[in-house]
């Protein structure tokens, strides 16, 4: 079951960098508001800080969804060594 989830998670490598990166340029953008905000008007850092939450929401989903495609990379590689193995008849 847990197998199942972390492939499904991680299936699609194009997309989980896609999250990623739309959340860290949500999160540049947000830093400029917030920097803007200091020189300027209070309620541009009001507006940053309001789009900092949705961006580190998506850099976070993204990053999970990318280790789950590593996590399952290793997975399978520890699978077919351990099938070599069998086929060949050693003892595990």
């Amino acid at each position: 079951m847990l197998r199942e989830i972390i492939y499904k998670l991680g299936s699609n490598n194009k997309n989980n960098l896609r999250w990623f990166l739309t959340g860290m340029l949500l999160f540049a953008v947000s830093g400029g508001f917030i920097a803007l905000g200091y020189y300027y008007q209070y309620w541009y850092q009001i507006i940053g800080m309001v789009i900092a939450v949705p961006a580190v929401i998506l850099m976070g989903y993204g990053y999970l969804r990318m280790l789950a495609n590593r996590f399952a990379q290793i997975w399978k590689r520890l699978e077919d060594s351990r099938d070599r193995r069998k086929s060949r008849g050693e003892d595990l």
